[in-house]
């Protein structure tokens, strides 16, 4: 559920019955699968195996080639190709994640906030509800909700008032960043340093797009034009402040995989201790029975 507080900027006026359930109707079943937006890669998906998919992550141009799309299909095709039990699924989750933060760190560094918080912060998917209603209506992602649903002449104080009593939020899909890093965390396979230091970037990105809007810089081009007369220090202070994330973890990751591949993975430097040691318990098992 969304605070109120942050109700009183995003909504306005009253729901009517009439325009909801005529213009924004669908019902739970219907939302179960809410479609995502086409990959514009051309980078193939692979569904068949890990080593292809990890391939696949190999040829990608980052930041350049990704966007929150496709960071999403290739975390669909993760799901479509692997098996939770080995090293390699729970590695290429993890490459997907430093997919998804060098994405974040470069929107971040250039401005571009929306797309930035749309991977750290804004839900893919949130549904509205209505008490007595037994519909839930899709939020429009971007934009104020009152843009949505206020009819003509309806005030935000009665829509604030009414939705407080009888209104609710859900989110289906939080956004990609916090769900990640969830499901990373729950999964026990991480080492607790690798986790604490994908929580530091993601603090990072956020601390990136409020220190450049405290300084009045919202567009990329505002930034060049304020460093190209800054001073020296002032040039410092801002790089300082920028994410400027590489992909040398990414790049890790996959290296790691090609060698659990070829039976040479014996330390992880993103896989807990204890999860290797498990791992090559099990492998010396199954080479021992064969």
């Amino acid at each position: 559920m969304i605070p109120l507080n942050e109700l009183d900027l995003l909504f306005g006026g009253r729901l009517i019955e009439r325009f909801f359930a005529r213009k924004y109707l669908m019902t739970t079943a219907q939302l179960e699968t809410v479609p995502v937006q086409p990959c514009t890669s051309d980078a193939p998906l692979f569904k068949d195996t890990l080593p292809a998919l990890n391939r696949c992550l190999d040829d990608l141009n980052l930041p350049y080639d990704i966007n929150e799309s496709i960071i999403e299909e290739m975390l669909k095709s993760l799901e479509a190709a692997g098996s939770e039990k080995g090293p390699a699924y729970w590695l290429i989750l993890g490459r997907i994640m430093e997919l998804a933060l060098v994405a974040a760190g470069h929107y971040a560094d250039h401005c571009e906030f929306s797309a930035a918080g749309d991977l750290l912060v804004n839900p893919r998917t949130i549904r509205v509800g209505w008490k007595g209603q037994r519909f839930w209506v899709v939020k429009n992602r971007h934009g104020k909700m009152s843009d949505q649903f206020r009819g003509p002449g309806m005030s935000r104080e009665n829509f604030v008032r009414d939705f407080k009593e009888n209104g609710s939020l859900e989110t289906l899909r939080p956004a990609l960043l916090p769900y990640l890093l969830e499901r990373m965390k729950a999964c026990g396979r991480f080492s607790s340093d690798y986790l604490e230091g994908v929580d530091a970037r993601m603090k990072k990105i956020a601390d990136t797009m409020g220190f450049l809007c405290a300084g009045g810089i919202n567009t990329g081009q505002q930034l060049y034009i304020y460093l190209n007369r800054a001073s020296a220090s002032d040039r410092k202070l801002v790089a300082a402040n920028l994410c400027r994330f590489d992909r040398r973890r990414y790049d890790h990751i996959g290296r790691e995989v090609d060698r659990w591949r070829n039976g040479k993975l014996f330390t992880s430097v993103f896989l807990s201790p204890e999860t290797m040691t498990r791992w090559r318990a099990a492998a010396m098992m199954n080479e021992y029975l064969q």
